[in-house]
């Protein structure tokens, strides 16, 4: 089958749009307002056209079959003032929906907190459902468990598969069955018997240790808080080893000039968890 091209909306370091290549999607148009995060886009796409503000996305008409995002989860995280989609970051979700109607691309792809489920008694959940069902999208939502996907941290993200007109494909992609279960419960029991192979040979012994998951307030809750215990003594876990714990590259974040750790640890723990978003990807290529 031939790309499928999206817009990436909300696009932090790239790890939607990295998953999404890595099975054939290809990137059209990426748009982030935050300027070290930009700078990492533009080392890795420097031939993909940006847009810093996503109130400045016009609805132009694009190739793009495909539009994903993570929109800020600040108001809806339990851990936050819970304004819920009123709030002026959360409430950039109904930008995501204006930029949606004006391109309609045939699959939409969201990822946001758990605590979305919640929100305001449920009416934020009931909102972007409804909003996306208005659009004309058949939308099923699930969430997922970074440490089921080869990942040894503990990160659980609530994730919307839409596709336009019809509700069948989006489950689909989501509650695929194979052989009477479904291929992430089988990841889940494999990850689960002991740390795959791949982990093993990229990381320390330390990071084979399930942790808890990345804040954004640069830092990596854990049992330990903030540190970890190694044949080292007590340190903090390094950018690199975070990089890891999300599914991306050694040296994604590494470039000239030097971005800084503090600066790291804040954009990691806002990406998603790339694996997790290659294993939707591919289902929904192979439902496309």
């Amino acid at each position: 089958m031939s790309s499928l091209n999206f817009i990436s909306l909300f696009a932090g370091i790239g790890g939607f749009d990295l998953a999404l290549e890595r099975v054939g999607f290809q990137c059209v148009e990426q748009i982030e307002i935050d300027e070290n995060c930009q700078r990492v886009l533009e080392h890795h796409w420097p031939n993909v056209k940006k847009v810093k503000d996503v109130k400045e996305k016009t609805g132009q008409k694009s190739s793009a079959r495909l539009l994903c995002g993570g929109f800020p989860c600040q108001d809806l995280s339990v851990a936050g003032r819970r304004a819920g989609l009123a709030g002026n970051k959360s409430g950039l979700f109904f930008q995501f929906t204006r930029i949606v109607e004006e391109v309609s691309p045939e699959w939409i792809l969201v990822e946001n907190v758990p605590g979305l489920l919640s929100s305001n008694k449920g009416r934020d959940m009931g909102t972007v459902v409804g909003t996306l069902a208005k659009l004309g999208y058949g939308v099923a939502w699930r969430v997922f468990d970074s440490q089921f996907f080869n990942l040894p941290q503990s990160r659980q993200r609530l994730f919307f598969v839409g596709c336009f007109g019809d509700i069948r494909r989006s489950s689909k992609v989501l509650f695929e069955p194979e052989s009477g279960r479904t291929s992430y419960e089988k990841e889940k029991i494999s990850y689960s018997s002991k740390t795959s192979q791949k982990i093993n040979s990229r990381t320390s012994e330390n990071e084979k240790r399930l942790a808890f998951c990345l804040m954004t307030k640069n830092r990596l809750i854990s049992h330990q808080d903030t540190y970890i215990s190694d044949n080292r003594g007590v340190r903090r876990l390094t950018p690199k080893e975070c990089c890891r714990l999300q599914g991306f590259p050694d040296d994604w974040l590494e470039l000239q000039p030097a971005i800084s750790d503090t600066v790291k640890y804040h954009m990691l723990g806002n990406a998603v968890s790339v694996p997790v978003v290659e294993w939707i990807a591919k289902r929904i290529k192979e439902n496309s």
